[in-house]
């Protein structure tokens, strides 16, 4: 959570993230976009320092365009069959996703922090075959989905959601 205009959290969102690490963790690695909101949410959830990526700031605009209105999880699934540009950029969030999980160490977990549409993409990417519709509306402010990495290859995606 930002101001309009602002780069950095406000003090609501800098509370949210704050009340989301206390029930989660710890992290072996922590990775995010870019954008100041994002790391300053990670660094407070993961209690560590954040590497950044790139990939993870936006959609970019030519699956931008494409996605098309979204209410739920099942909305970007939709997208990504329609669209040769939505599908690149879900596969590539996938492969992103696969690399930051297959250089944890075992048992290790990591947490990525990113935005509207980068995350449900990245998700769905990830997850070509599961149902979408059972996951509900898009995540909102910390929110997103626990993907579960299994001998090379994600295999179950739960979403989190604040309470």
């Amino acid at each position: 959570m930002r101001d309009p205009g602002g780069v950095h959290l406000n003090a609501a969102g800098r509370e949210l993230a704050r009340r989301v690490a206390a029930g989660d963790g710890p992290f072996a690695r922590a990775v995010s976009s870019p954008l100041p909101r994002a790391v300053e949410t990670a660094r407070t959830i993961a209690g560590r320092p954040v590497e950044t990526r790139a990939e993870l700031a936006t959609v970019g605009a030519s699956a931008e365009r494409a996605i098309g209105p979204i209410a739920q999880w099942s909305d970007f699934a939709r997208a990504v069959r329609a669209s040769p540009a939505v599908a690149k950029f879900a596969a590539e969030q996938a492969k992103l996703l696969r690399e930051i999980a297959a250089a944890l160490p075992d048992g290790g977990r990591a947490l990525v922090v990113s935005h509207s549409g980068v995350l449900e993409l990245g998700a769905v990417g990830a997850l070509p075959d599961a149902r979408h519709e059972a996951w509900g509306p898009t995540a909102g402010y910390c929110e997103g989905i626990r993907l579960i990495f299994e001998e090379g290859r994600f295999v179950e995606g739960t979403p989190l959601r604040v309470g």
